[in-house]
């Protein structure tokens, strides 16, 4: 097992733990992960843990956030990998026509929101209205936004209409990107580092045949499918105060022309919703032979071969997160594998 280093948030290093009872790790392409680390009271980890609110576990390339603490005859931590940072900044309702000129991409976007809720926070009257000049008090000067790479621009405006924490606006922009996302939290450079995960191709091939998975198990439903969707928006100054608006996306006809009712209330966030509607499939399996952050990543495009009945298939699919059990009796890596149409 890999030893677990403890940081306070000025990367500054409080302890390193070799001997732990367990280690367990959910991480997410798109999203935010969790981890939950089982401690003995005796060592002096413990101490650390419990005498420091801010803290950083690091194990390898995985990092969490402490984000709570159980103890009993143990001590049991409980977290959040980095990026979870981001629910603690919150972007009140915005449209990108008030912002910016022209339509833009969902780069820019998020870029935009990444400085106003960490790098560039703006200053605010007694109100909550922004005002010009930036929150100097709020401003992380070590929080790191990367350059833009560009991206396609789209054909309408993004807004939302109520608050949204930035990791919630980070996975929806992300989703229009085809990205993932993360934080990084650097102790060589001490900076909070933002940064995109980009699909790419691994011809690893995930099978039994291939004796590279065991414990095969897949998934798939169609329950909330839908091709057009239905929300209500309402406008306090007009005399019928709630309007109702339809969209549509894909070309199904007849008896495969699905409809759904969106809790949305604005043709961005609606949009966005009825992007979520589709058919759900996914893999999960144990591995052997393969190592994430050595065979593979999240976001690696893989083949995988499955067979089932008289049914046998080899498809595509993306690594969309991945768990990752340690202990001294039993340790394995389950990625979870969500169809990826190339």
């Amino acid at each position: 097992m890999r030893d677990i280093r403890i940081y306070d948030f000025e990367f500054n290093l409080l302890c390193i733990m070799t001997d732990v009872i367990s280690s367990q790790w959910h991480i997410m392409y798109n999203g935010v992960g969790t981890y939950e680390g089982r401690f003995r009271l005796a060592d002096e980890i413990s101490d650390i843990i419990l005498a420091n609110k801010y803290i950083v576990i690091v194990q390898g390339e995985l990092q969490a956030i402490c984000t709570g603490r159980i103890v009993e005859n143990e001590l049991t931590v409980c977290g959040r990998t980095v990026n979870w940072i981001m629910t603690k900044r919150v972007r009140p309702p915005f449209k990108t026509s008030t912002i910016f000129e022209e339509y833009t991409d969902p780069e820019t976007i998020l870029l935009y929101c990444l400085k106003k809720g960490f790098t560039e926070p703006p200053k605010r009257d007694e109100n909550g209205f922004e005002i010009s000049g930036i929150d100097t008090d709020r401003a992380v000067s070590n929080f790191v936004i990367p350059e833009p790479t560009g991206a396609q621009t789209m054909s309408n405006h993004f807004w939302r209409i109520s608050a949204n924490d930035v990791e919630t606006l980070c996975v929806d922009l992300c989703n229009k990107l085809d990205r993932g996302h993360k934080i990084v939290f650097d102790v060589i450079n001490k900076c909070w580092r933002f940064e995109f995960i980009y699909p790419k191709k691994n011809e690893v091939l995930i099978s039994k045949e291939s004796k590279t998975a065991y414990k095969f198990e897949y998934s798939n439903d169609i329950l909330s499918q839908a091709n057009g969707g239905w929300y209500a928006s309402y406008n306090s100054d007009a005399e019928d105060q709630t309007s109702w608006h339809y969209i549509k996306r894909g070309k199904e006809k007849g008896i495969y022309d699905w409809d759904c009712v969106l809790s949305s209330s604005s043709e961005s966030e609606a949009i966005d919703e009825l992007f979520k509607r589709t058919e759900t499939g996914k893999i999960q399996s144990r591995l052997r032979n393969l190592k994430y952050g050595i065979d593979y990543e999240l976001g690696d495009i893989v083949p995988v071969y499955y067979k089932y009945g008289g049914i046998s298939q080899t498809q595509y699919y993306l690594v969309n997160g991945v768990d990752i059990k340690m202990t001294d009796m039993d340790s394995y890596e389950e990625p979870i594998l969500k169809k990826y149409y190339i």
